[in-house]
């Protein structure tokens, strides 16, 4: 059970913190890539309008060059192309030119705002120089995607370590959880064992666990001591009741003496057969199969008895143990005759009931 709870609460707690640290992590994920270019287009902005002074109101291009220089201090990589898409001016580096480039000045030159693709590792961004509609030329900036790559690793580890140790704090809560729940129960459960086994001294800790196992502790022990109080009490009953059978059984035993004892326990044994042969005699229902059975049985038990008893028997009086084994031995098959030649023939309870009635005097 302790192992049970503490894995339902393990996979519990594993589930919502994946659900609430997950989507989180995305979210800022997506965040950051949108800061990050937002702060790349505003770099490429600023370089554009120094552009524009240049292209379109044919001003130095110092103040465009100085921006260029700025750029290039800070990892980027930028160029400038006029209204004819042609290169008017860049950074040392080269990652703001090429294809990709053109295409993106293209698009910008004709009024579009394109989407911005990744170049060897570099984010691409390009602005027009002037206005939207009808630019005087366009910036394409280059900034190396590492920073953005960091950050987003950052995110990541940070959310798994935190879940991380969320997991952790949940195990070991959950384990002392089931310890605090499951320990008490089986204790309970252990103690409920023995006490069926018969140890009715056992008792359940009361000390542990939470209020409902401790109440159901205190409830366990109050059957258990009123269950020992009704044995003992049923023990103490039945030890005198047998004290009282015993009692007058001994003090007429010592009355009669050991040979009048014995002679009263053999006259007992045999008068179980002569019984035996009158109900099988006199009675109305002896051919019925049930009641065969009985009589059948109690003469096996008599018979075994006796010959238990002559096998317990120390040496000596040998004929005295003949007779009995003769008579063991010889009531079995005289019961049998007498059955099949008499109770067991059609008309025998009518005679028998003739003859009773005749010996009775006619009553």
């Amino acid at each position: 059970m302790t192992r049970r709870i503490a894995w339902t609460l393990t996979i519990l707690t594993s589930v919502l913190l994946v659900l609430a640290v997950v989507p989180l992590a995305v979210s800022m994920t997506a965040r950051e890539r949108v800061a990050y270019r937002d702060s790349q287009r505003a770099a490429t902005r600023v370089i554009a309008a120094a552009a524009e002074e240049h292209l379109s109101d044919h001003k130095p291009a110092t103040v465009m060059r100085q921006e260029l220089a700025a750029a290039a201090r800070a990892g980027d990589c930028a160029a400038v192309y006029d209204a004819s898409a042609r290169l008017v001016a860049s950074t040392p580096c080269t990652a703001a030119q090429g294809e990709e480039a053109e295409e993106l000045v293209e698009r910008v030159l004709g009024g579009h705002e394109p989407e911005p693709p990744e170049n060897e590792g570099r984010l691409l961004a390009a602005e027009p120089a002037g206005e939207v509609r009808q630019p005087s030329g366009a910036v394409v900036l280059a900034r190396s995607a590492a920073p953005l790559a960091a950050r987003v690793t950052a995110i990541w580890g940070w959310s798994a370590a935190i879940g991380a140790a969320g997991l952790a704090a949940s195990v070991l809560l959950s384990v002392r959880l089931a310890h605090w729940v499951g320990r008490p129960l089986s204790t309970l459960d252990a103690a409920a064992r023995r006490l069926g086994e018969g140890a009715l001294g056992e008792r359940a800790d009361v000390a542990g666990g939470p209020p409902e196992v401790r109440r159901l502790a205190a409830t366990f022990n109050t059957m258990a001591a009123r269950t020992e109080a009704l044995v003992h009490g049923h023990r103490a009953v039945i030890a005198d009741v047998s004290h009282q059978l015993r009692t007058p059984l001994a003090a007429l035993r010592l009355r009669l003496g050991v040979r009048r004892w014995k002679a009263v326990h053999w006259l007992a044994y045999a008068a179980w057969p002569l019984a035996l042969f009158h109900g099988v005699g006199t009675g109305t229902d002896t051919r019925l199969p049930l009641q065969l059975w009985l009589y059948a049985g109690c003469l096996a038990s008599v018979v075994g008895a006796v010959w238990w008893r002559l096998a317990k028997a120390g040496p000596g009086r040998v004929t005295g143990r003949l007779v009995a084994a003769v008579a063991a031995t010889a009531a079995p098959v005289v019961l049998s005759a007498f059955l099949a030649t008499g109770p067991l023939q059609p008309g025998w309870a009518q005679r028998a009931a003739t003859t009773a009635v005749l010996l009775g005097g006619g009553r």
